[in-house]
């Protein structure tokens, strides 16, 4: 398992706190016991300041115990989301590769949702992880128009 509590279905110090994960707070940002995909365990991110960037809601695989990962493999990024956007916005999710040093390699994967959505989606997106990769960083954020 590359990511570690990915279904973020395990609590961390609180039951608003992921597991292997950083950036909850507590309001703004936060696990839900019930309101992830079918009635899971979910992240919240909430962003109703103009011209702000809630987030990141973040994993680093290295530092968190997953798997490490082969540069010229390759992978699959994939999650689920259900957004609203009643202040505008949009929700940007991204992935770095980076080296056994945390350096970053090649270009992120920058996944921008601009729609709201009423149910749950998924978004999938096969990619080969760049020479030198040993792990990588997961970030969500919840951003409001400029």
């Amino acid at each position: 398992m590359i990511v570690v509590n990915g279904d973020f279905e395990s609590e961390g110090i609180d039951p608003t706190d992921a597991l292997g994960w950083t950036g909850e707070n507590g309001t703004t940002i936060s696990r839900t016991a019930t309101s992830g995909v079918d009635g899971s365990a979910g992240a919240f991110i909430s962003n109703t300041t103009p011209v702000s960037a809630a987030g990141p809601f973040t994993q680093n695989t290295g530092f968190e115990g997953g798997d490490p990962v082969e540069g010229g493999l390759l992978y699959r990024f994939q999650f689920d989301s259900q957004r609203t956007f009643v202040n505008g916005g949009v929700f940007q999710a991204q992935l770095v590769a980076r080296d056994d040093g945390n350096n970053p390699l090649g270009f992120p994967i920058n996944v921008t949702l601009i729609t709201a959505s009423a149910e749950f989606e998924a978004f999938s997106q096969d990619f080969t992880a760049p020479a030198g990769t040993t792990r990588f960083e997961i970030n969500f954020f919840a951003i409001t128009g400029a």
